[in-house]
């Protein structure tokens, strides 16, 4: 039997059909689009899952347009022209985290470096952020805060708050 993830959001497929057109971008050469399947390869090897292995391609395809080296021959100035350029596109601070954290990842993967080596000149200068990953008790809503929510709303928006479902669900939930 598939995995739920698998049959609602297909990342299996995507992931391959990705792999096999990674060839049909212009702009990515033929060595990165080898250094990125080799990248992706070794992501499996580790067991990363799919969906952060789809991250992978999709951030390195987009880098390595921008970048216009091969990977492997890029240099410091390469790269701070790279990162000059998409932090002039304006994508939001994740976007830009997650650029820095996959091309961190990579030139470890491409120079055999461990956690604690340090990264090779063209890339150790990129620094990022740490931004809130986990959910805290005061991130979530009370039960008083869902008695508002329904107290306030209209009897079209009450309507599923009010099922036993959705009682069950925040009781359960709650425990």
């Amino acid at each position: 039997m598939q995995d739920i993830k698998e049959q609602v959001y297909g990342i299996e497929r995507q992931l391959n059909t990705a792999k096999k057109n990674l060839h049909r971008h212009k702009g990515v050469s033929k060595r990165n689009q080898r250094l990125i399947l080799d990248f992706v390869r070794f992501g499996e090897a580790k067991g990363l899952s799919a969906h952060r292995l789809m991250t992978y391609i999709k951030y390195m395809r987009s880098f390595a347009k921008i970048v216009k080296v091969d990977f492997d021959k890029a240099t410091r100035d390469d790269m701070e022209k790279a990162f000059a350029y998409l932090n002039r596109k304006g994508y939001s601070d994740w976007t830009l985290q997650t650029h820095k954290d996959v091309t961190k990842a990579y030139w470890r993967w491409l120079y055999k470096l461990g956690k604690r080596d340090a990264l090779p000149p063209c890339v150790n200068w990129i620094e990022g952020q740490k931004f809130p990953t986990k959910l805290t008790s005061e991130d979530l809503l009370t039960e008083e805060d869902i008695q508002n929510i329904i107290v306030s709303s209209s009897a079209f928006v009450r309507t599923p708050f009010s099922t036993p479902h959705f009682r069950y669900t925040v009781l359960f939930h709650k425990s």
